[in-house]
């Protein structure tokens, strides 16, 4: 039969329509119709894993005076958990966890990005949506007057914008691809190439995810069972990272402690003051991704003398307790692709560890400044090292020094 559709019988409620275009089948000459037929089908999604959702602050509010003074009159009043805190069954992991949970609910209502703003085309302009808007406004005024004398007038005048809009918009994305190449030919001639593969890589997309690749175990074997692939990674990670080493107990003999003074032991067993907690504070770098509490270094910049006030509490009860916080001792592990070889081959991947919370960091950017002894810092040499240098190369040299000796 011709011109028909044959459907099974327990698919019959999918056909929503059907439609025989039969001017397309003159062209070519044929006594066959063209048929289209618009089916719905009821697929049975796979149960996704819930993903807890990233809290998106916005970088403009971080920097705006309100708003951070909204963020830090939040943090000031907190009386319900000042009275949890000074409870003696509570621990510092309910205290941390407090912190957490009150800093992300205030910092949500007060630097939460807007997600309603979507992110226009780098190539739009003003004119250019000037245009747009109105030849919106003709469309719908072409519409309102069908069947009038003026449908006429109103349907020429739309075209009219139409093929503006489409001009004006193709001249454009022709100006901007020029000033992009001239941008990264300019990056590349002044031995910039880092600014030029990132506007390369921003043109280019979004990157081919590889978290449901399958992989290769160690004889080139697929594996495609997710359970078998997690033991693969499991098993590469763990030759990758526990490396055996070899020191010569001779060295570690030979090397000498250093003793320090009656002063210089107390004043480094002292607990953090509040005055080092904001000096700590200033010295952290803005910008930086927040660690496992999603909490960033700007976060805290943002919460002024109540956030360092806080902090204190905390840095306070960790050093007088001897107790460290449990989630600082864990760290996700994050597998890379290099962009090179294989991606179902192990070997083409290298780890990265997501931890280190800003808190973390600020409690041991406290700490350093503690555990340097004098002597390393008199010197106008070791000066210069301190300025040009990141302090977490001081216990480097603080070794190498000690080895020297």
């Amino acid at each position: 039969m011709l011109d028909y559709n044959l459907v099974n019988k327990q698919f019959r409620s999918s056909v929503e329509d059907v439609r025989v275009h039969r001017t397309a089948a003159g062209a070519i000459g044929t006594d066959h119709h063209l048929l289209r037929i618009k089916l719905k089908f009821h697929l049975k999604s796979r149960r996704k894993t819930i993903k807890s959702q990233i809290l998106r602050l916005d970088p403009k509010k971080l920097k705006n005076e309100q708003c951070k003074l909204a963020f830090q009159v939040q943090l000031h009043c907190r009386p319900q958990l000042q009275q949890q805190q000074t409870s003696s069954s509570t621990t510092i992991d309910d205290k941390y966890n407090a912190f957490v949970d009150y800093v992300h609910q205030a910092s949500k209502t007060t630097f939460e990005l807007d997600r309603t703003n979507k992110k226009q085309k780098d190539w739009l302009t003003d004119e250019i949506l000037d245009v747009v808007d109105k030849k919106s406004k003709a469309f719908l005024k072409w519409q309102n007057s069908r069947g009038t004398y003026l449908e006429t007038r109103c349907r020429n005048s739309y075209r009219r914008l139409r093929n503006l809009t489409k001009k004006k918009i193709d001249a454009r994305q022709l100006e901007y691809w020029d000033e992009i190449s001239l941008e990264i030919e300019n990056a590349i001639k002044q031995h910039d190439p880092s600014t030029a593969y990132a506007m390369i890589r921003r043109l280019r997309g979004g990157k081919a995810k590889t978290e449901n690749l399958p992989i290769l175990d160690k004889h080139g074997e697929l594996l495609t069972n997710s359970k078998q692939s997690l033991t693969r990674w499991k098993e590469y990670f763990n030759d990758l990272l526990n490396v055996p080493s070899h020191v010569d107990p001779i060295t570690i003999q030979q090397i000498h402690a250093v003793t320090i003074t009656t002063t210089e032991q107390r004043r480094q067993e002292q607990t953090p003051s509040l005055e080092e907690v904001q000096r700590a504070i200033k010295q952290m770098k803005n910008g930086k991704a927040p660690g496992n509490d999603g909490i960033s270094a700007d976060l805290i910049k943002a919460g002024g003398l109540p956030m360092a006030k806080w902090l204190h509490e905390i840095f306070v009860d960790i050093w007088e307790n001897e107790t460290i916080i449990e989630d600082w001792s864990t760290a996700i592990l994050i597998r890379l692709y290099k962009n090179k070889g294989d991606k179902k081959v192990c070997d083409n991947y290298r780890d990265t560890f997501r931890n280190n919370p800003s808190m973390m960091k600020l409690f041991e950017l406290i700490r350093l400044t503690y555990q340097i002894h004098k002597s390393l810092l008199n010197s106008s040499e070791n000066d210069r090292f301190r300025q040009l240098f990141s302090t977490t190369l001081l216990p480097m040299k603080f070794v190498v020094s000690v080895i020297s000796t």
